[in-house]
């Protein structure tokens, strides 16, 4: 029988409850430890999961030698420092993304990762999704020509104190492009709002321009109380939109013709996407190449919105 790894979920707060659900039901996790802070969050843990070890301090839950990877589902403001002691305890960490908001602590955590040797995996869901990887395919073997422009629409969110949209829904745009593109921007305009008091930007509009004569438009919106996640990418020979929000064809695809548009629904089969993220996981893990794994991903998508978001 394959070796199932004992997982440390930190924070069960809005996050941590959908990233427990999925670990619990894969496979090659069983979640050993809980930890939150908060009393209310973890009473709640210990009735989801009463087999589960519940602590209210992340130092002490550190120490149990039989943890193996420990998941980080807390503020943004606490993942430098609680992906560095777990690093230093030399565990794998999966953290929620953004890993930080500093390119220099986002170098320094890469550098403890490869010295201690262990997985430094941050969560950007999408990139191994059916539905990107499908649009991945569409890319690489032109089905529909040449990609020319990028277009996206994100908004509602719960509202964040410790950083603004483009870190916490736009992540997600950069986190696909960088994907499927393999570009980074060599130019860009955004602009940045805020409408509620003690909060960062909530809403933002960003122009990119890459090599290659490729752009991209990207909305983000906590404000909307309507949850939208549209991306619409135009070809030299179509068009083709992927909205997650769809229950069944999230993905369609308008092919020019002589006579106009062939619209075509083609059949992908969809899992939860977080689900198929923490298969990766548990396959790295068991593989455990660390020689093959792409630590420069993190790096780089950092670099390029710590750019963009310098001056906020």
């Amino acid at each position: 029988m394959k070796k199932k790894f004992n997982v440390l979920l930190v924070g069960f707060g809005y996050w941590g409850p959908i990233l427990a659900r999925n670990i619990q039901s894969n496979l090659h996790f069983n979640i050993h430890s809980i930890c939150d802070s908060n009393s209310y969050n973890l009473s709640k843990a210990k009735n989801i999961y009463p087999n589960s070890i519940c602590y209210s301090s992340f130092k002490e839950s550190l120490e149990n030698s039989k943890i193996d990877i420990v998941i980080i589902s807390t503020p943004t403001n606490t993942h430098y420092k609680f992906t560095k002691m777990a690093l230093l305890k030399k565990k794998h960490v999966l953290c929620e993304k953004p890993l930080s908001l500093k390119l220099k602590e986002v170098k320094f955590l890469i550098s403890l990762s490869k010295k201690n040797k262990k997985f430094l995996f941050v969560d950007y869901p999408f990139i191994y999704s059916e539905s990107v990887s499908f649009i991945k395919n569409i890319i690489a073997k032109k089905k529909l020509g040449k990609a020319l422009i990028y277009e996206s629409i994100r908004e509602k969110a719960p509202y964040r104190k410790d950083t603004n949209v483009i870190w916490d829904l736009g992540i997600h745009d950069f986190s696909i492009i960088q994907y499927l593109t393999n570009l980074t921007p060599k130019k860009f305009n955004i602009t940045l709002s805020r409408t509620k008091k003690n909060y960062k930007s909530d809403f933002a509009t960003l122009n990119l321009f890459y090599k290659n004569d490729f752009s991209a438009f990207i909305k983000l919106n906590w404000a909307s109380p309507i949850k939208i996640r549209l991306i619409k990418i135009y070809f030299e020979k179509g068009l083709l939109i992927y909205n997650e929000n769809e229950d069944i064809y999230k993905i369609s695809i308008y092919e020019k013709t002589s006579k106009g548009f062939k619209h075509q629904l083609p059949l992908v089969y969809f899992n939860e996407t977080l689900q198929l993220f923490i298969n990766y996981i548990g396959n790295t893990l068991l593989n455990n190449n660390l020689k093959d794994f792409n630590f420069n991903f993190s790096l780089n998508l950092t670099k390029t919105i710590s750019k963009i978001t310098k001056n906020e």
